[in-house]
């Protein structure tokens, strides 16, 4: 009896462990980085000027907007986690050195299912992508 008891325990706590392996904490990160199928992302980059700096084509499992930021080197994209999610600090080699007096990056989408239901984008976060998505991103100081 003492054997089955015991064997009962291991049991249970190799369950638990199993189940806290596969929260959902660690579920949202693995999603947002690259747990989805193959999708191809354009992203557009602009200066102050409205100049193009950056226009990249990026296959990518990722499912979020951050996880295609994240996973691409071509972007040259810096990220910091802020009080509302993930903010874009730089892209394309430009870069928003001071938060307070910016200039800083923000970006649509005239294709993006989240962005067109919201009827603006949301943080990167939240932007769930989907093949043939298409941002452009501006680097403005808003005047």
């Amino acid at each position: 009896m003492k054997k089955q008891m015991m064997a009962a325990g291991a049991l249970t706590l190799t369950m638990l462990a199993g189940c806290s392996a596969g929260s959902p904490a660690a579920a949202d990160k693995e999603n947002s980085t690259g747990a989805g199928t193959e999708k191809t992302v354009q992203i557009v980059a602009k200066d102050q000027d409205g100049q193009t700096v950056l226009d990249e084509s990026v296959v990518t499992t990722a499912d979020t907007l951050t996880g295609v930021l994240e996973n691409s080197d071509a972007l040259q994209a810096k990220l910091e986690e802020g009080q509302y999610g993930t903010m874009v600090m730089g892209l394309g080699g430009l870069e928003t050195e001071d938060w307070n007096k910016g200039p800083w990056w923000t970006y649509e989408s005239d294709n993006n299912a989240v962005c067109q239901e919201e009827s603006y984008c949301p943080a990167a976060d939240d932007v769930k992508v989907e093949d043939g998505d298409r941002f452009v991103f501006t680097f403005s100081s808003g005047s």
